[in-house]
């Protein structure tokens, strides 16, 4: 509760921005999103294929399955398929409709440095969005910015004839 406390705390006081662009601040759920998609690993569109519920600490966790549908950062790959959890301190409800559904899920680097995986924080409350048609368009602008910034520190200026 507390760590979910200090999240916020910080999360609020970052600025707004563009695409490729680290925001300035953030005042709405979009500001939200798009802080997620410079922080951590990686960052993909998933299907969730399998959710289970199940006992956690007096609350409730959620094991999940899916399949990588897009990359917008990192290293994984489209149709690779990943488990990871979502926990709780309350109760999650009816989960039958999440199967099928697609959500944008954050990859941050294991605690334990002998873990090469990228894990998703089964407790960070930024680590997961559902899936709009708003966001996706912010994700394809987050992406092109970082492929064009990387295609242009890889292309040399072509040398000039003497």
């Amino acid at each position: 509760m507390i760590r979910t406390l200090i999240i916020l705390a910080i999360v609020f006081s970052i600025p707004i921005g563009y695409a490729g662009n680290r925001p300035a601040e953030i005042d709405s759920h979009e500001s939200a999103f798009h802080i997620m998609l410079h922080d951590g690993a990686g960052f993909c569109l998933v299907c969730y294929s399998r959710v289970e519920k199940k006992l956690w600490r007096g609350g409730e966790k959620l094991e999940i399955e899916a399949t990588i549908v897009e990359v917008y950062r990192g290293k994984r790959k489209i149709g690779d398929r990943i488990k990871f959890t979502r926990v709780f301190d309350g109760k999650f409800g009816d989960i039958s409709h999440l199967h099928g559904s697609l959500y944008f899920v954050r990859f941050d680097k294991a605690p334990n440095p002998a873990i090469k995986q990228t894990i998703v924080d089964a407790q960070d409350p930024q680590a997961v969005f559902s899936y709009t048609a708003e966001f996706h368009a912010i994700a394809k602008k987050h992406k092109q910015a970082e492929q064009g910034s990387a295609h242009q520190s890889t292309t040399r200026p072509e040398s000039k004839s003497e």
